[in-house]
Order: C-alpha cells, then structure tokens, then sequence
C-alpha cells in the first residue's frame, strides 16, 4: 500500500514536470508556422507570408491588443524560469482563396497548460 503512494506522487511529480517543460517550450522556444499553414489548408486558403504584428497593425486588428503591463496573481515557475500559466501569441498572415484574392487574417495562438495549443483565425477588418 505504501508503494502505491509513492509510485502514484512519482507519477503526479512527473506528469506536472513535462507538462511544465511542454508548456515553457510551446510559450517561448517553438515557432508556430507549420501549424498555422496546416491551420489555413483546412480552410482552403493558401498562406503567402506570416509575420509578427506591430504597433500601427493592431488599429485593424479584430482582437483587443495586449496589454502594455500584464498583472497576474498566478505565476508558475518551471526549471526556474517565470511563466504564466496561459500565454497567448499573435500572428498576421497574408493568405489567398481560390479565386486568388489576398486577404489579411489574423491568428491568435493560445498557449495553457495541461491543454493542446489552440489557433484562433479571424479576418483583419476593413476601416
């Protein structure tokens, strides 16, 4: 019975130390851009260029920009690195249809952990 525990807590231990690592990996270290053109095949919208947004781009944006300061009362510390437990990421992306019309849409990666990377895509509005 007191193997059980342990092996169970070694388990959990284990379980919550890749999820961690999974988590700083997909938040900070891995580029999103295979995911994002599989994203827009399902679609059927062809990816031309991906990039970063900035400043001037998010007057056209359909999501509220990010905050200029971030508070949050939960913070995690994985391997000794600081990390939210929820990080969101945006992309801009030039995508065609069939008809060849080239469209802006904008993508918004969602990065929690214990969860898969979920991709959010909208169309740029039109001011």
């Amino acid at each position: 019975m007191n193997t059980f525990f342990v092996i169970l807590v070694l388990f959990l231990l284990a379980l919550f130390t890749m999820s961690g690592i999974r988590h700083l990996y997909r938040s900070y270290g891995k580029e999103f851009s295979p995911e994002i053109v599989q994203e827009f095949k399902k679609k059927n919208l062809t990816v031309t260029s991906i990039g970063t947004p900035i400043k001037d781009d998010w007057q056209k944006s359909p999501f509220t920009g990010p905050p200029s300061i971030q508070v949050s009362f939960v913070r995690m510390k994985v391997l000794g690195v600081s990390t939210n437990p929820t990080n969101i990421e945006y992309r801009l992306v030039l995508a065609t249809n069939k008809q060849e019309k080239l469209d802006r849409y904008w993508v918004a990666i969602s990065n929690t952990i214990f969860q898969k990377t979920a991709y959010l895509i909208k169309k740029e509005k039109k001011k």
